[in-house]
């Protein structure tokens, strides 16, 4: 439940959001959306694989970067503390699917240009 209240308020939010980003006057807009769509197409093993190197306790790219900046007692084990594992889960799940959903935003606009 936890997962899917999530999901669906941070996917459908952030999609509308980079939606409406693209349809404005950008430079390049077709490699942002070609990058912002890519998770989507990219298999959910490698998502996990990806992730699974941001969380990682001993070596993840989050803990490295709050030990950069100072913040050692902000350093966990993301996915395996209570308090963190399903908000981190959730974080990876709307990386994934926030592209389809900014596609299908981002569609009716193109179709139906502001005069």
């Amino acid at each position: 439940m936890i997962i899917m209240v999530t999901g669906l308020l941070g996917q459908l939010p952030l999609g509308l959001l980079l939606a409406l980003l693209l349809n404005g006057k950008l430079k390049g807009v077709a490699f942002f959306r070609t990058v912002g769509f890519l998770p989507v197409v990219i298999s959910s093993v490698m998502v996990s694989m990806i992730w699974g190197m941001i969380y990682s306790t001993e070596n993840g790219y989050l803990n490295s970067i709050l030990a950069f900046i100072g913040l050692e007692s902000a350093q966990r084990n993301w996915l395996g503390d209570p308090s963190t594992g399903m908000l981190s889960i959730a974080i990876a799940y709307i990386w994934q699917n926030c592209g389809l959903y900014m596609v299908i935003f981002w569609l009716p606009c193109k179709a139906y240009p502001p005069r």
